[in-house]
């Protein structure tokens, strides 16, 4: 019998459990369960096509400036990336250490809440994400490694979708309140131009560099990707800069909202956003 909600006496089945799976980054400084409580508008609304999977991230942060008026008593807090305050690795063999570190906590985190929610009976596939502030630099991250990792595949005949990474095989991505650069998360192979390495700390405000010689969009993220922006986020101008410089034209949808750095909880505001992300999963292929 599949896992239920409990109603009074009356067992509920949870009818999201067979839907395609989004998979939910939170930004730096908080947590899943922090992030589960701030789209507590937008996951219902979500729930008639797809089903959230909440990710922990694997790092320990000092909680999000935002965070302690709300949420002070609900940590341990959490980043995707290490912070600025550890040592900067010096040596070639440092970096490569730590990169590889990074990756693997963070499939780890990934596939840790998957088997968690297959434990409870969910069974779609995992098709997207959806991340917000630092969780939304990690998931655009994670397309363009994708993206990346086929288009090197191909080039030697060996493409097979869903084979190409460790990483689950995400159609599109929905980016709230994110900015670049993109993080490369194939740490044993060649980080490509335009990418950061993993040891980089997730506040570094490094610009990779883009040889003239190098494809014209060969560093540009063009599989399909929803930007949900804030106009009155102090970062506003660093999110429309990851839609602008770090995605390829037409591969993006934007979305603007009268509110600051949050997930948008209006009516109105997240019904938007929603039908950007069911339009998404059927031009994708992932709904009918």
């Amino acid at each position: 019998m599949p896992p239920s909600a409990e109603f009074g006496s009356v067992a509920v089945p949870d009818p999201t459990l067979h839907f395609p799976r989004i998979l939910a980054l939170h930004g730096g400084g908080t947590n899943a369960i922090i992030f589960k409580t701030q789209c507590r508008v937008l996951e219902p609304a979500l729930n008639s096509h797809f089903r959230l999977v909440y990710v922990q991230a694997p790092f320990p942060s000092l909680p999000g400036p935002d965070v302690l008026s709300v949420y002070k008593e609900w940590g341990p807090f959490k980043a995707w990336l290490v912070s600025a305050s550890l040592p900067a690795p010096q040596t070639a063999a440092e970096k490569s250490r730590v990169a590889r570190d990074v990756v693997g906590k963070l499939n780890h985190a990934i596939a840790t809440a998957l088997s968690a929610d297959d434990l409870l009976g969910a069974t779609g596939p995992v098709v997207a994400t959806l991340g917000f502030s630092q969780g939304a630099k990690l998931a655009a991250s994670i397309l363009m490694t994708e993206q990346t990792q086929r288009r090197r595949l191909a080039a030697q005949g060996l493409y097979s979708a869903g084979l190409t990474t460790a990483w689950p095989d995400l159609r599109f991505a929905v980016l709230m309140a994110g900015r670049g650069p993109f993080i490369w998360l194939e740490p044993e192979s060649e980080t490509p131009e335009g990418m950061l390495e993993a040891w980089h700390p997730w506040s570094a405000q490094v610009e990779p560099v883009v040889s003239e010689d190098a494809e014209e969009d060969e560093h540009l993220l063009a599989l399909p990707t929803l930007h949900v922006h804030g106009l009155k986020d102090v970062g506003l101008e660093f999110h429309r800069k990851m839609l602008e410089q770090y995605c390829a034209p037409g591969s993006t949808t934007l979305i603007e909202w009268d509110g600051d750095h949050r997930l948008p909880i209006k009516s109105k505001d997240v019904r938007d956003v929603v039908d950007q992300v069911i339009a998404l999963g059927r031009a994708t292929g992932v709904l009918d």
